[in-house]
């Protein structure tokens, strides 16, 4: 294995986590949004 890896690469902190499980799993009754500033706010459309 002689893999190129570039000078950056750090492998105490790798891009991509490499677990079997979710690091961070969505919540259950999660709502598939992204949460938004103005999320209170009254849409003006």
């Amino acid at each position: 294995m002689t893999e190129q890896l570039p000078e950056s690469f750090d492998p105490q902190q790798p891009d991509l986590p490499s677990l079997g499980v979710d690091p961070d799993p969505v919540p259950e009754g999660h709502e598939g949004e992204a949460p938004t500033p103005d999320r209170d706010v009254e849409d003006p459309s």
